[in-house]
């Protein structure tokens, strides 16, 4: 099970994001920020840059949604989400009746 704080903003094209690339510069009309602390798995550590498991997760979601998302012409907005998420249970036990043990 996964829980998550998720806040959906709109803006307008002033507000998209600047990227400037090897290719040049663009800007993006949709911004994913997706935030894993090390405390959503009862780990400990810093939170600050994002680690290998944020931007794999990142970056598989953020494909998925940008190919629903509407055309430009249609509608006309920038979209920023920001997902953080507060908890992971990795294997919930206690859900069928099977009490845990320790290692």
């Amino acid at each position: 099970m996964t829980q998550a704080l998720v806040v959906s903003t709109l803006g307008t094209a002033r507000d998209e994001q600047k990227i400037d690339a090897l290719q040049g510069e663009y800007s993006d009309r949709f911004m994913l920020h997706y935030n894993f602390p090390p405390y959503s798995t009862g780990e400990t550590g810093r939170v600050g840059t994002p680690k290998r498991r944020e931007i794999g997760a990142w970056s598989s979601r953020q494909a998925r949604l940008v190919a629903v998302l509407p055309a430009a012409a249609d509608f006309a907005y920038s979209m920023r989400v920001v997902s953080e998420i507060t908890r992971i249970q990795r294997f919930q036990l206690h859900g069928i009746g099977a009490a845990a043990v320790s290692p």
